[in-house]
């Protein structure tokens, strides 16, 4: 059988029993199947020192840390692959101050487009509000699609799961006490929490263990571990990282891996799994002039371009120019005002509470008419 068809069967296979996860890697090498049980598995909880660390930072500003990573996704014979964005922003969350992740991951293995992106809503402690969580393969007829879902609803969390093999759709559902919970890091927080241990240090000496979710929804431990300082390169610069590594242990004898060096700034500049053959690099210094002067409380002076005429003349000159684009778009695909049309009018009737879980789910009815276009779907 050829090597390439035996790979994708061998994806499928592990897809259809929950084993698959991308994990932002791209990483089509999963558990072997032959992993066995732990007889002795305790369920997992997390430890009482990463608790603790968790409440302290209550207390931060994590202003300094808001900011945009672009990666660009190797393979290990140093071809391109694919990319990975990282961006934070404060917002509010039904009224209550949090942080905005959003995380995509996209691109090309061994000719299998693969994917997947993160939308969460953190507090300052790590505390998930809100997270959608969405993970694509597309096999040659027979794409392969994950959604999982995770809300905090009072004092009880929810975690939903849509998985989709080809024409088969399988929907699970999931509720567990804020108890159950505790020291719990979604995909989105651990993304925030990273950029935290690399600006405050003071937590390599502790046990750092949380909780988190498998594909099944059920939990198992994740340790933080200090890597310390190293030296790479990174752009062409030699340039001292903080490295740190996250360890994912199931209730199967496997572990998983990750490894991440960081620039002082927080800024993401290395990242692989153990066992992978891709690995995501910087490949451009990131300005960080701005971040320090927003962090240092820097007064900027104010930009009146309106009273400068030639940057008044380019403003309106690009503005014409992209109307006239989406113009031209929107009267190419005349489609698309009757599609947004339904959808409002639909959310208008019903106000849902949760409108990312409503749009989801109103537009996952068009991903099963049109299975071309999954893939680029799920990349926008």
């Amino acid at each position: 059988m050829n090597v390439q068809i035996e790979k994708r069967l061998y994806v499928l296979e592990q897809f259809r029993q929950d084993n698959f996860s991308i994990n932002m890697d791209f990483n089509l090498s999963v558990a072997p199947p032959n992993g066995t049980l732990l007889k002795d598995a305790k369920f997992p909880v997390a430890s009482d020192e990463a608790v603790k660390y968790l409440r302290s930072l209550q207390a931060y500003n994590f202003s300094d840390l808001l900011f945009t990573d672009s990666l660009v996704t190797f393979s290990d014979t140093g071809k391109e692959v694919g990319e990975f964005t990282i961006c934070m922003e404060k917002t509010k969350h039904q009224s209550q101050d949090c942080y905005l992740i959003h995380a995509n991951s996209h691109g090309v293995v061994d000719g299998v487009p693969c994917g997947t992106s993160v939308i969460a809503y953190i507090t300052s402690s790590m505390e998930t509000l809100d997270q959608q969580h969405h993970e694509y393969v597309k096999l040659d007829n027979h794409p392969l699609d994950r959604k999982t879902f995770v809300l905090k609803e009072g004092a009880t969390f929810t975690v939903r799961q849509i998985i989709t093999q080809g024409d088969e759709v399988t929907r699970t559902l999931h509720t567990h006490t804020q108890q159950e919970m505790r020291g719990f890091i979604s995909e989105g927080a651990n993304l925030l929490l990273q950029r935290q241990l690399v600006r405050q240090r003071n937590w390599c000496d502790l046990d750092m263990t949380f909780l988190s979710l498998d594909s099944e929804g059920s939990f198992y431990n994740v340790k933080y571990t200090s890597l310390g300082d190293e030296l790479k390169s990174v752009a062409g610069q030699e340039v001292m990282l903080f490295g740190i590594e996250r360890s994912l242990f199931t209730s199967y004898d496997v572990v998983t891996s990750w490894k991440a060096w960081f620039l002082s700034s927080g800024h993401l500049a290395y990242r692989l799994q153990v066992g992978s053959p891709v690995s995501m690099e910087l490949i451009q210094m990131p300005d960080t002039t701005s971040q320090s002067d927003d962090a240092a409380g820097v007064n900027k002076q104010p930009l009146y371009w309106k009273k400068d005429l030639q940057m008044q003349s380019q403003f309106h000159d690009r503005k014409e120019e992209q109307r006239a684009d989406h113009s031209a778009y929107l009267r190419q695909h005349p489609e698309l005002r009757a599609l947004l049309a339904d959808f409002l009018q639909f959310l208008l009737l019903r106000k849902p509470t949760h409108v990312y879980n409503f749009a989801a789910e109103y537009f996952a009815s068009f991903s099963k008419k049109y299975p071309d276009h999954q893939a680029s779907a799920g990349e926008s």
